[in-house]
């Protein structure tokens, strides 16, 4: 009985979870593009993606990234914080409209 309850459990925290996320992937590429929008920040397009890997309940496409653009930090509230060629790694996480690298 308790390993019932335990086993509920943990497909309710599974489904909680998967209900609370809209998208999340692990990523190692180069920056293509970037281009300053006044409203969103600064936003690249990747390439030479060395890792790429969708988190399994919440996936992520990299194609999905690159059409809406990856939202990365700005410096000097105008300039973009990396360039093209520059490498960059962590985790995306999709919010509403924004693609956020963490």
């Amino acid at each position: 009985m308790l390993k019932h309850i335990l086993v509920s459990s943990l497909m309710f925290l599974s489904a909680s979870a998967a209900l609370a996320c809209e998208g999340e992937a692990q990523v190692i590429a180069k920056i293509e593009n970037t281009k300053f929008h006044l409203s969103s920040g600064c936003k690249v397009t990747l390439t030479e993606v060395r890792h790429f890997s969708e988190n399994q309940l919440c996936p992520l496409s990299l194609s999905e990234v690159n059409t809406a653009g990856l939202s990365i930090g700005v410096v000097n509230g105008h300039e973009c914080a990396a360039s093209p060629g520059d490498e960059i790694s962590g985790v995306i996480e999709k919010h509403g409209d924004l693609y956020i690298l963490n």
